[in-house]
């Protein structure tokens, strides 16, 4: 395997945080647990991998670039505003591991937040509820 194609412990943990994704949320991505992901931060990953993981940590660089540079596209977007915010409640929905784990890399990557996405997809399938206005920012 060429050099080049190669990855160090501490060229993981440097892309692991200007990523800015957890141990567990990079592990979930890479199919390994938090625990490898930490042992490779140090001693580096197994040499069978290697390549492997570098090239998907380069792909995870480039998603993230390319999602940089479209970031104004999100943040301009409708927000709900409850008139009465006294008692906020946590509307949740099972799903499997896989896909929650999925999302939340989606999430952190685009800049979206997951209670936004759902919100929206709640609004397109239900319309605004009372007492809340819908505001484009």
């Amino acid at each position: 395997m060429a050099a080049e194609t190669l990855i160090t412990g501490p060229q993981i943990k440097r892309i692991r945080k200007e990523l800015k994704l957890t141990r567990k949320a990079l592990g979930k991505l890479l199919g390994v647990t938090k625990g490898d992901i930490r042992h490779w931060e140090t001693a580096g990953p197994p040499a069978d991998v290697r390549g492997l993981v570098r090239l998907a940590l380069e792909y995870l660089r480039v998603i993230k670039r390319d999602e940089g540079t479209s970031k104004q596209n999100h943040r301009k977007r409708a927000t709900i505003r409850w008139r009465d915010t006294t008692k906020l409640v946590t509307v949740s929905a099972k799903v499997p591991e896989d896909a929650a784990a999925y999302w939340a890399v989606e999430a952190k990557l685009r800049g979206i937040s997951m209670t936004y996405v759902i919100g929206k997809a709640l609004i397109e399938a239900y319309g605004v509820p009372d007492g809340a206005i819908l505001e484009d920012q």
